[in-house]
């Protein structure tokens, strides 16, 4: 992997096509301002995304997604987009939300 992880496991994204389809998208978006080379991060973010929406569910509750340090948002699209592959928007709607948190600096001066 690009990420200096080093393991003898199969991560799981190359056989998941819902994630596949949603870097796809993603590395359209961000095509000149993110590489999106960090496969194993987006698919572990998704992931663990997707467990915590599915136990949101279950329990009726509001899942409240926060991220700190969200740059241009690649996380978050990927996660968004990878979840309306798989569930319907209303669903998404009713339990997801996002709260992105970054200093927003402008790093070219």
């Amino acid at each position: 992997m690009k990420d200096g992880l080093i393991t003898s496991h199969h991560i799981g994204s190359e056989s998941n096509p819902d994630f596949q389809t949603a870097l796809t998208y993603a590395r359209k978006e961000f095509n000149e301002l993110h590489s999106l080379y960090n496969e194993w991060r987006l698919y572990l973010a998704t992931m663990l995304s997707e467990q915590y929406f599915l136990s949101a569910i279950k329990r009726q509750e509001k899942f409240k997604f926060i991220e700190c340090g969200v740059g241009i948002g690649m996380t978050n699209y990927v996660i968004q987009k990878y979840l309306r592959l798989r569930y319907e928007e209303k669903i998404i709607d009713k339990f997801f939300s996002y709260i992105g948190i970054d200093t927003f600096e402008d790093r070219k001066s």
